[in-house]
């Protein structure tokens, strides 16, 4: 499994430099300000919206505080190292010029493998892609509040920032699913809590009677 790993992670890793800017974007957007801004009004107008919107827009919020907790956890009681931890690595700058290879701070599992690190380096662990549970975590709360149409854009999105957090050699390929799986599994206890208390607050009259939305 272990070897599944490291054969994936050369494959996307290696993918053409063209692809560069497009899937590094996905992996370090929320580091700039305009990205930050605009989910800023997304969420607010979300609210301002009401009823299903504004109910996603706050679990989604407590879905992502949630899965990245997880993560953390996973990091703390179980470290596994990033690929450019593991393996030497070449520094590749945003026009894909490639700097010297660096060994600082691997271990050199396999001296076969160099890995292309498209980001900065990181002393933190990578046992589970805290992007990519993130990611999965609004993605799973807008396809469950608001149906798929809203749901298919945040998954694709998803799918990108796994891929892209493999591409910049910043994670291995099953770090970022068990992000995924730590996002899915944190919005479900996000959503279903929210409509648990939903029906404990307004106690279902009829059968016919459907949930209140969040006001």
């Amino acid at each position: 499994m272990r070897d599944l790993d490291y054969r994936v992670l050369e494959w996307i890793n290696g993918w053409p430099p063209a692809m560069g800017p497009f899937l590094k974007f996905f992996s370090v957007a929320l580091s700039q300000l305009w990205v930050k801004v605009a989910l800023g009004a997304f969420v607010i107008w979300l609210i301002w919206r009401g009823g299903k919107s504004r109910a996603a827009a706050f679990l989604a919020l407590a879905s992502v505080c949630i899965a990245n907790t997880i993560t953390n956890v996973f990091k703390e009681a179980w470290p596994v190292a990033r690929p450019f931890q593991d393996f030497p690595y070449i520094k590749v700058d945003d026009i894909g010029v490639a700097g010297p290879l660096h060994t600082l701070h691997a271990k050199v599992l396999d001296p076969s493998i160099q890995v292309l690190l498209r980001v900065g380096h990181s002393d933190s662990m990578g046992t589970a892609s805290a992007h990519s549970a993130n990611m999965a975590a609004v993605a799973f709360v807008m396809t469950y509040q608001l149906g798929w149409k809203w749901g298919v854009p945040w998954i694709v999105v998803a799918l990108l920032t796994g891929i892209s957090r493999v591409y910049t050699g910043a994670h291995y390929p099953g770090q970022v699913l068990l992000g995924w799986l730590c996002g899915t599994f944190g919005a479900l206890v996000v959503t279903k809590t929210w409509e648990a208390w939903q029906r404990r607050r307004f106690p279902v009259q009829s059968g016919g009677d459907e949930v209140p939305e969040l006001a």
